[in-house]
């Protein structure tokens, strides 16, 4: 596989996913991948990955990653950007607060035979809970 061509199934899995269609976000993971993602106990497998993803998409709408810079080298893909959404249903227990959402992110996949084996995902766990009113903002 070439790098180029990692990056685009990297990409179509997050596309999939924003459009919230997680049978097809599924199709670019490998049934045996690991997940790994802050504040969760991981590695996670690919059922433990859709309940997760399920719980985020039922908690915000139009969610959209934007990515200013996306690297490759061998198997492995990194991108780097802005996930956006707007908080419309309860997530973790936080009623919707409709507020729009704008969180930094760090993704690492790994691709062998055209499938992502393993994604670890960071991103501002704590700016998020700001946003949301949550967690006070700094003065």
């Amino acid at each position: 596989m070439t790098t180029d061509l990692n990056k685009s199934i990297v990409l179509k899995f997050h596309e999939a996913f924003d459009r919230g269609d997680l049978n097809e976000a599924l199709r670019y993971l490998s049934p045996d991948v690991r997940v790994y993602q802050v504040g969760m106990p991981g590695p996670l497998n690919r059922d433990q990955f859709r309940q997760v993803a399920e719980a985020l998409l039922g908690g915000f709408s139009d969610n959209a990653e934007a990515y200013s810079h996306q690297v490759a080298e061998g198997e492995w893909v990194g991108s780097w950007g802005t996930w956006s959404a707007t908080h419309t249903g309860t997530f973790n227990g936080i009623p919707a607060t409709g507020r729009k959402v704008h969180v930094q992110e760090c993704v690492l996949d790994r691709i062998v035979n055209g499938e992502i084996v393993e994604h670890h995902a960071n991103f501002d766990a704590m700016g998020l809970m700001q946003q949301l009113g949550v967690i006070p903002m700094p003065a």
